[in-house]
């Protein structure tokens, strides 16, 4: 499954970038990177995003060894990079459509502007050889980049701006993980095929982070972390079956860690853990470092879709995701071997229908049995077994 020319699904928006990219120079090269010394990595987009994207700083470095890296991110993202042993320099630039904080659209675009400004200054002035845009949804920094005048700017042109690429792919395949798009990408720039491990990298988080956050009883026993939260309703997996896979969970001996943020993931929490033993509500008890570092001593985590399968990756900890149709589970699955992708293999799935539908049967359908088996086949030396 091939995506089409843009992957945006506002009608208008098609029309738009066809008509910026009709009138746009086109920069296009067909010859390799040799050699470049300092090279910008770019994603605008979340937590989640910005995670997958570490995952080419190693890529990066084991082609080009001696190349300085940069990231250009949003400001929301910023923790996820910093203090990350493979990068030298952090950008930020805030994009309108991206910005989730809860102020009014014209401070969005205030804001946009600025931080573009600041951005784009920074860049001009550590002079990078190569830029590449990690992101292929609508908005990406392609623009930011050529006006910066880095000499190689590589990336997807399904989310516009693309005749400014000097090596573009126009086409990304969802029929395979984002791992091997970005190989995809890298072999255009080298001009072979390339076969680099893909996986995301953050820093270690100091394990006494936990110890300040977890009652003693969770650190002396095995715990999981389960994760609800997700902003898109269409991911969520059904309150009654959280409540009756913790019942399970607890009754073969684990302890059981929730996270998430805001009152009403706060508030489900809550109402799912109601008089259960050996549960801890941590919803808005943690900072980002926090939350990585629970899910970094973690016997396993169940989530819907969301950052925290994107962290535990990045800390080779078995998951189990509950995923829904609406995405291509390929596509936007972890880079994590050791991941279990669950969803109902329905005609209509994947949709691509961000709404979702009114019965959600790719995700509803899936039971707490079927979710306590994953967790189990993967602790099968703890003492139940």
């Amino acid at each position: 499954m091939n995506s089409p020319r843009y992957l945006v699904n506002n009608r208008f928006g098609k029309i738009l970038l066809r008509g910026i990219d009709a009138i746009l120079p086109v920069y296009h090269k067909q010859e390799p990177i040799v050699a470049p010394r300092k090279i910008l990595l770019v994603n605008l987009a979340h937590l989640g995003d910005v995670v997958i994207t570490t995952a080419m700083l190693a890529a990066c470095k084991e082609l080009w060894p001696q190349a300085e890296m940069g990231v250009l991110i949003g400001s929301w993202a910023h923790l996820v990079v910093k203090d990350h042993p493979l990068i030298q320099n952090i950008h930020l630039m805030d994009h309108w459509k991206l910005n989730a904080a809860a102020i009014p659209f014209k401070e969005k675009i205030k804001r946009y502007y600025r931080t573009a400004r600041l951005a784009l200054a920074e860049i001009k002035q550590q002079q990078y050889d190569l830029a590449v845009d990690l992101y292929p949804f609508f908005p990406n920094a392609i623009f930011w980049l050529w006006k910066a005048g880095i000499p190689y700017r590589a990336g997807w042109t399904t989310g516009g701006f693309g005749s400014l690429l000097t090596h573009p792919l126009k086409k990304i395949d969802r029929n395979q993980g984002m791992g091997d798009n970005y190989r995809d990408l890298l072999s255009l720039l080298v001009g072979k095929k390339v076969q680099v491990k893909i996986r995301p990298q953050l820093p270690p988080m100091c394990k006494s982070l936990v110890a300040q956050i977890l009652p003693k009883a969770f650190l002396r026993n095995t715990y999981l972390v389960f994760h609800m939260g997700t902003k898109e309703s269409p991911k969520l997996w059904l309150e009654e079956k959280w409540r009756i896979l913790t019942q399970k969970c607890i009754g073969q001996g684990f302890f059981i860690v929730f996270t998430g943020l805001g009152k009403e993931e706060a508030c489900r929490i809550n109402r799912i853990t109601y008089q259960l033993p050996n549960v801890f509500n941590a919803a808005n008890l943690l900072n980002w470092q926090e939350f990585a570092a629970v899910i970094q001593k973690a016997r396993h985590l169940v989530s819907v879709d969301s950052s925290a399968v994107h962290i535990a990756s990045a800390y080779s900890i078995p998951t189990t995701i509950i995923f829904s149709g609406i995405n291509s589970p390929v596509f936007c699955g972890p880079l994590n071997p050791k991941a279990t992708l669950l969803f109902k293999k329905l005609t209509c799935v994947p949709c691509l229908n961000r709404k979702g539908c009114s019965t959600m049967n790719c995700i509803r359908e899936i039971t707490p049995d079927e979710v306590l088996a994953t967790i189990i086949k993967t602790n099968c030396f703890v003492s139940f077994c």
